[in-house]
């Protein structure tokens, strides 16, 4: 059996969840690894949840995770020298709505609770427009002038908000959410929209814009877990069939050498054989297809959609030459998503190198899903896609 509390075992439990739980589910998930000697177990769990600061009631017998809290966080701050030499928060504008708590503007004791569950005892003075009690916090936390902490509200009738440092939650911030994200997904099975998203990672309807919804959005867009399936339908990447993947890799692709590698995975889907020119300094890639009475080879190199002129002068241009004469190679031909800048096409027809939109490529991709190409008919299919009829 478990030596662990059975409020740890509690927060364990919902840290896996990832989700708020009735107290009575909670027990019944405790008692599967621990003995609870009671007459009403789950009476005494929901007592223990109750005054361990790191749970908090999200409704009438569900119980959530304090540091999930600040993902409703609306309140950003940015210290100074005088706050943390003073321990202070200044109350401004925008702070003061939250704390409106007294009416004749007497000084007002308020608890904060930090992401650990520690209380910060704070008393706001509205005269000199502070709150003041957190300068042990400030030198635990190792904070310093510009830093940002988060502020929101737990329960304004007890005076209890939390309290969290930026810069602490950060990672782990983006990290749960990515997780969390992924997990409703995979439990739905379909596609969601952002809003159906963002409303299940923080537990609730958004009745404002909170400082975390640019998190959500960002993991959205960067984590390579998820993909948008239509406009504003997020899913997950392992949703989409091989095809799929394997152009909107080559389509995301925000580097030179990630490209390459997503080229050289579609050129292989298609039947071709590959490598890489080992004695140039930039990666070539040699694409082959043999026919019965021929084969044919490329030169296929591309840039990244995001591309600058930088990145079309830094192309190994003469190695490009040197490669097409080493292989007597049919062609040398350039990818990317459009072709924007001038001095890129004018330089390609200096070389003789043949520019196409990965368009072309996503066609010849899912012609190959519908037909499979043998390695005759991918010969010949690229003959006609890349030479014209």
């Amino acid at each position: 059996m478990s030596k662990q509390s059975i409020a740890d075992l509690a927060y364990n439990i919902l840290e896996e969840n990832h989700y708020p739980m009735h107290y009575r589910k909670i027990t019944e998930e405790i008692m599967k690894i621990k003995e609870i000697k009671a007459e009403h177990p789950h009476h005494d769990v929901n007592a223990l949840m109750g005054v361990d600061q790191r749970f908090v009631k999200y409704k009438r017998g569900i119980w959530g995770l304090l540091k999930w809290k600040y993902r409703e966080a609306n309140l950003p701050y940015t210290l100074t020298s005088y706050c943390l030499r003073n321990g202070t928060i200044y109350l401004t504008t925008y702070l003061k709505p939250y704390f409106a708590l007294s009416r004749d503007d007497r000084p007002v004791e308020v608890m904060f609770i930090d992401s650990d569950g520690e209380e910060i005892k704070a008393i706001i003075d509205y005269h000199q427009k502070l709150i003041s009690g957190f300068k042990e916090w400030y030198q635990k936390k190792g904070l310093k002038v510009n830093d940002t902490i988060l502020i929101g509200l737990i329960d304004k009738t007890k005076r209890i908000y939390f309290i969290i440092a930026e810069k602490e939650s950060r990672f782990d911030t983006e990290k749960d959410i990515g997780d969390t994200i992924y997990q409703i997904l995979q439990e739905e099975e379909k596609p969601l929209s952002y809003l159906q998203i963002y409303t299940r990672v923080i537990k609730e309807e958004p009745a404002h814009q909170g400082l975390f919804e640019g998190y959500i959005q960002n993991i959205l867009s960067n984590d390579t877990r998820f993909v948008k399936m239509q406009k504003d339908l997020w899913g997950l990447f392992e949703w989409l069939d091989e095809t799929e993947q394997l152009y909107l890799n080559l389509f995301t692709a925000d580097n030179f050498n990630d490209f390459q590698h997503s080229l050289k995975k579609c050129f292989e889907f298609l039947g071709y054989n590959t490598q890489w020119f080992a004695d140039l300094p930039n990666k070539l890639l040699l694409a082959k297809a043999a026919l019965d009475y021929k084969s044919y080879s490329l030169i296929v190199t591309g840039l990244p959609k995001n591309y600058n002129i930088n990145m079309v002068h830094s192309l190994d241009w003469s190695g490009m030459k040197k490669a097409k004469e080493m292989v007597n190679a049919d062609s040398v031909i350039l990818f990317s998503e459009k072709f924007y800048l001038k001095e890129l096409i004018d330089r390609a027809s200096e070389e003789a190198v043949q520019l196409y939109e990965l368009s072309i490529l996503d066609y010849l991709i899912k012609e190959h899903q519908q037909v499979p190409f043998s390695s005759y008919f991918a010969g010949i299919k690229t003959k006609k896609c890349f030479y014209g009829d």
